[in-house]
């Protein structure tokens, strides 16, 4: 309901939101390949 009405007032705001989830999942397991290389390494 509330997201809608946010939504409805500033579509621009949905996709800030998209974009920032978006990225924090595809970013988690890059992190983590990420710090497993430098694991490795070190």
């Amino acid at each position: 309901m509330l997201l809608s009405l946010l939504v409805s007032s500033q579509p621009h705001m949905l996709y800030i939101v998209v974009f920032f989830f978006h990225g924090y999942v595809l970013m988690m397991p890059d992190m983590f390949a990420t710090f497993l290389l430098v694991a490795n390494l070190t």
